[in-house]
């Protein structure tokens, strides 16, 4: 493998992939956000891609935006400059921590894995092969999205298609590599796998089955359009409320509380994890993207996994205890969280999902209480209205009315009901 790769996408993701590779291995990040731009993300220079192809390296391109409609996104900008580039798997903050720990977990010594395809993190971790003396072996796809890596010595392992037998190991290190059916055999995607074995503490998510069958709750947005009159109607009438992110900022204007709390932005968790702690409320809810030991053993915090959304009529989970999809935003975690309880009702309020300028905030009805500029992983609205579209269509398939109560904002993919009505006698 090269000494070095280029990543692109500064973001969450990002850091997660630096981890594994390791900083010395990766030579520069670039983004489209050109208030990245002159930035660094552990020590790494962030450019842009202009400033890239300037400096005519020829180095391959690891795509680590998390979103894939994004991600398909820069890989048609990439194309176009005619760059070589790859898709990295979601790998927010140490699903596995480096290749030794991914072979060791996944006891690729016991069987000879085929990997489909090769990409940097297959070379990474063919490389922990070689010095395990670990044979291996390397499809030689066809497809135009997965191009290997010009190494003499690896063309000995190529095989075909037709030389794939079932008996073999099939390993996914590329997160588009979902075309897979027409494969007979074990098949191991680096990332499922993980979640699969080694997510245990997943099984006591099954207690939340159905608690609040036939009820309605609310899933409370952070957007500029809420008010703490707002959450204090809600107190008054006993409403089952879901929180999400740094809704605790609004907590000392109102008594309202959230009955759950989830939380799935790396940013919050890991810079106010103390605070997140401490907060006295009844369940807490955290993507398990995140290892900080100082939230775990709380009695009231579950862990939950996230799967990457492929936008489709399937990206929408029913079994929250399994896995949520990820959708550039917590209320879609959220919205997957209260049809598993069996909520009937799910009216949205303060889900304005306010669309910004590459720089600027990202405005929030908690603003007054904020000390400096706040730090969130930033969501792509459109992506967020795309899953939106999802959301409903599989939720009225199952009986189940998702109304958006917020004042203005850009969801109009849900019936809208006025939130005073609501409480009409």
């Amino acid at each position: 493998m090269e000494n070095q790769i280029v990543l692109f996408g500064a973001g969450n993701n990002c850091r997660g992939v630096i981890k594994f590779f390791g900083r010395d291995r990766i030579r520069v990040i670039i983004d489209n956000d050109m208030g990245r731009w002159g930035t660094e993300v552990e020590g790494i220079r962030v450019i842009s891609l202009e400033e890239f192809l300037a400096q005519k390296t020829g180095l391959p391109v690891l795509i680590t935006v998390a979103s894939i409609y994004s991600s398909q996104s820069i890989g048609e900008q990439l194309k176009a400059a005619g760059v070589q580039y790859y898709f990295s798997p979601l790998l927010q903050y140490g699903f596995y921590k480096n290749a030794a720990d991914l072979v060791e977990r996944l006891e690729l010594e016991k069987t000879e894995p085929v990997f489909y395809g090769n990409n940097p993190f297959s070379e990474l971790i063919i490389e922990e092969l070689v010095n395990r003396k670990i044979k291996y072996k390397i499809l030689d796809c066809l497809e135009d999205d997965y191009p290997l890596l010009n190494r003499e010595e690896e063309k000995e392992c190529l095989i075909s298609e037709k030389e794939f037998s079932s008996n073999q190991t099939l390993v996914i290190t590329d997160a588009k590599a979902h075309d897979i059916e027409r494969f007979s055999g074990k098949i191991i995607h680096i990332l499922e796998e993980y979640r699969l074995r080694f997510s245990e503490r997943h099984r006591e998510l099954a207690q939340f089955k159905d608690i609040h069958r036939g009820k309605r709750c609310f899933l409370i947005g952070n957007g500029p359009s809420l008010s703490f009159e707002d959450l204090n109607t809600l107190k008054e009438n006993h409403e089952i409320t879901f929180g999400v992110n740094r809704i605790y900022l609004s907590f000392d204007k109102t008594d309202w509380r959230p009955d759950y709390y989830v939380l799935v932005d790396s940013i919050v968790l890991q810079q106010d994890f103390e605070t997140v702690q401490k907060l006295d409320l009844p369940v807490l809810f955290i993507s398990d993207n995140y290892t900080e030991e100082s939230i775990k053993g709380s009695k009231n915090v579950f862990y939950f996994s996230k799967r990457e959304n492929r936008y489709d009529s399937e990206s929408f989970s029913l079994d929250f205890s399994q896995y949520v999809y990820g959708g550039s935003t917590v209320i879609y975690d959220a919205m997957q969280i209260a049809v598993y309880m069996g909520f009937e009702e799910i009216i949205l309020l303060g889900v304005d999902m306010t669309r910004v300028k590459p720089g600027e905030r990202i405005p929030h009805f908690y603003a007054g209480n904020l000390k400096g500029d706040e730090k969130l992983v930033k969501g792509d609205v459109g992506v967020v209205l795309k899953v939106f579209e999802i959301a409903e269509k599989v939720t009225k398939q199952r009986g189940v009315r998702i109304l958006n109560a917020t004042r203005g904002g850009n969801v109009e993919a849900f019936e809208r009901v006025d939130f005073d009505s609501l409480f009409e006698k």
